[in-house]
């Protein structure tokens, strides 16, 4: 059946076949698609006129031009690209003008046209890649090994050229060295045709190191005019972008970078093309260098910001400065950073004009309210202070309720102490505003950005402020203070500071002075370094002590000692002592001081210098045992009081012996 079907198909008549027409698709052109189909003279006309690294990029577009440039008709175009540069060696005879054109101007191989070939070899007048150089190219040894002619010819070197690579090898050529042998095979029985031959050949190879010198000379010249005219591109690019972005109001931002940042902006990628800047280009590359000098400007601006914070800031430090040296000795003020944190400073210290706020005479306003911000910082602090205080809750009142403007004169007392968390010496009032433990800078500091922390980290300090555990009530101060002020013969509940200072009380520990040799001079003290003798001795759980205040002829006399101590600089550094007549505090030693300056040859203490009011409490002074000491000593009574907390109405008993007194603190029990 299929046998029949197919016989069928093949005796049918056939149709004639129609005659199709298949369009090819059209070939798209590429600009220079029109060229051939110009008039040659035209074309040879502007050919000319292009240099030759142009000329031979030509012939490397289409078939068309290729065969066109190629041809021999061609090479009044060739000789005249060549004239187009002044500067090129003459063309050798053994080379075409295209060839000559390819060995200064393409990359492509002598050889196999093989690119990026950096191998030229000037002295043999061709570039050469790797492959054809192991083909072609030997060294002295190898071509001596190849060809027996030249095994054992003296003079080699100066028949065949040599010539360096990029690698550092001297090769010659194969083929100059067979045709070489070939020379010296025919020329071998005539001596004196051979020794022409010789004379003649190494002229030629030196008339060949003399052109490949002027060849080499040629392409290093031409190499820094390409980079120069390079880097002329580069330079008009980027003073073309730098326009742009000042006119867009950077100007700012690029001359900070050019002085800091040089390369940030200048060798940027899209920057350092060596191009010509089109609107097109423009487009594509502002976002990225808008983004970059966003970056700049607000670097420039927290930097700004800074540099007018310090001045404002110093500017602030010396018009407190001069209101601190208008008021008395060792007043109670705030500091810097206290009155840098208030809003109507930091409006003014945050000013983002950079013309306001930059001499003293902007801060006239400022100046005439210092007084009135100072009394305010007292007041607030006092009252922060205050509610630090356990007093009594008034009646019917809660424990939260606590009226802390009640307990403020509660501060004056010789019995209210503090201790700051850096110190375990106790601290009084008013000296607590003025401790340098509590203006320290804290850490944490460093990575913050905001104003506050920005004016604590130039200033190096911070605000006084009981918060952050930063200072505290001492309750074991004040049970200490509590007996000494009982020792002196005052009310620990009414008694003052200032009225403890006035009354000028020196105490003995004679529990210490008993457990000493006899010969040694005794320990007495001022009633502030009696009450950290007395916190020392319960924190050792030593005996209970005993104190003894010293009567006015032993006063006389340590109060001199006390005075010769400071003088001498046993007591205290001199770096804390301050000149009462002329404000200054004195570096060196307070004798020399006085006597050059002054014209006084024993100064005291508190008439012609005082130590500052933060600084620590004074040590004890030495009481000889003899001499100034008591004739005789009260019979005593102890017991250990170092745990019970000083109340009113406590058993204390107080023996009047002598020019002093001599008091025994009683257990409750």
């Amino acid at each position: 059946m299929n046998k029949t079907n197919k016989r069928r198909k093949l005796n049918s008549p056939q149709k004639p076949a129609s005659r199709t027409t298949t369009r090819r698709a059209p070939v798209a052109r590429g600009q220079l698609g029109m060229l051939p189909e110009m008039p040659l003279d035209v074309l040879y006309e502007i050919f000319s006129l292009l240099p030759p690294e142009s000329l031979i990029a030509l012939t490397r577009t289409t078939k068309a031009l290729r065969n066109m440039l190629m041809s021999r008709s061609a090479i009044t175009i060739w000789k005249n690209c060549l004239r187009n540069d002044p500067d090129l060696p003459p063309k050798p005879e053994n080379l075409t003008e295209p060839a000559f054109a390819n060995l200064f101007f393409s990359d492509h191989c002598s050889f196999c046209a093989a690119s990026e070939t950096k191998n030229v070899l000037w002295v043999f007048n061709v570039r050469c890649c790797n492959p054809c150089m192991k083909n072609r190219f030997a060294n002295v040894r190898a071509i001596r090994n190849k060809v027996n002619v030249l095994r054992s010819l003296n003079g080699l070197e100066s028949l065949l050229c040599l010539s360096v690579t990029n690698d550092g090898l001297q090769v010659m050529s194969f083929e100059e060295a067979h045709s070489l042998a070939e020379r010296i095979k025919s020329l071998d029985e005539d001596t004196t045709a051979l020794d022409l031959f010789y004379t003649e050949t190494k002229l030629v190879v030196k008339d060949r190191y003399q052109y490949a010198l002027v060849c080499s000379r040629y392409t290093l010249a031409r190499e820094r005019r390409d980079l120069q005219a390079l880097e002329e591109l580069r330079i008009k690019r980027r003073e073309s972008i730098y326009e742009y972005l000042t006119d867009m109001g950077y100007k700012g931002e690029l001359q900070y970078l050019s002085e800091t940042h040089s390369t940030v902006l200048s060798e940027h990628p899209s920057v350092y093309l060596a191009k010509e800047l089109t609107e097109k280009a423009w487009e594509t590359l502002r976002p990225v260098l808008v983004e970059i000098l966003e970056d700049v400007r607000e670097k420039l601006e927290k930097k700004y910001k800074k540099a007018l914070l310090k001045t404002r800031l110093s500017i602030i430090i010396d018009l407190l400065g001069d209101y601190r040296n208008s008021q008395p000795l060792n007043s109670v003020l705030p500091r810097a950073p206290d009155l840098a944190v208030l809003p109507q400073t930091m409006t003014m210290l945050f000013d983002k004009s950079r013309e306001r706020y930059i001499e003293h005479d902007h801060f006239a306003e400022f100046q005439t309210s210092i007084p009135q911000m100072c009394a305010t910082w007292r007041e607030t602090n006092d009252q922060a202070l205050a509610a630090l205080l356990p007093a009594p809750l008034p009646s019917g009142s809660s424990r939260g309720s606590r009226n802390a403007a009640a307990n403020v004169q509660h501060l004056a007392l010789a019995t209210t102490y503090f201790k700051c968390g850096d110190c375990r010496e106790p601290i009084s009032y008013p000296r607590i505003l003025v401790h340098a433990c509590t203006y320290n800078l804290r850490h944490g500091y460093r990575n913050r950005e905001d104003d506050i922390a920005l004016i604590f980290e130039k200033l190096k300090a911070e605000s006084w402020s009981t918060t952050g555990n930063r200072v505290k009530f001492y309750q074991d101060a004040q049970i200490a203070a509590s007996v000494v002020v009982s020792v002196c013969e005052f009310d620990p509940q009414t008694t003052t500071s200032a009225a403890m200072d006035e009354a000028q009380s020196w105490l003995e520990c004679t529990g210490c002075s008993v457990a000493k040799k006899s010969k040694k001079p005794k320990n007495v003290y001022t009633w502030r370094s009696a009450i950290v003798h007395e916190l020392e001795h319960r924190a050792a759980g030593n005996k209970p002590t005993s104190w003894r205040s010293l009567h006015s002829e032993e006063v006389e006399f340590v109060t001199e000692e006390l005075n010769e101590a400071y003088i001498d600089g046993k007591e205290k550094s001199s770096e804390n002592v301050t000149c009462i007549h002329c404000r200054q505090t004195v570096t060196g030693p307070l004798l020399w001081h006085y006597e050059q300056n002054h014209n006084i040859d024993s100064p005291m203490k508190d008439i012609d210098f005082c130590c500052g009011l933060d600084d620590p409490v004074s040590g004890p002074v030495d009481l000889p045992s003899s001499g100034h000491a008591l004739p005789s000593k009260a019979p005593q009574r102890n017991t250990n009081a170092r745990s019970a907390p000083f109340e009113p109405d406590s058993d204390v008993e107080i023996v009047a012996e002598g020019h002093g007194n001599v008091i025994e603190i009683l257990d409750s029990d």
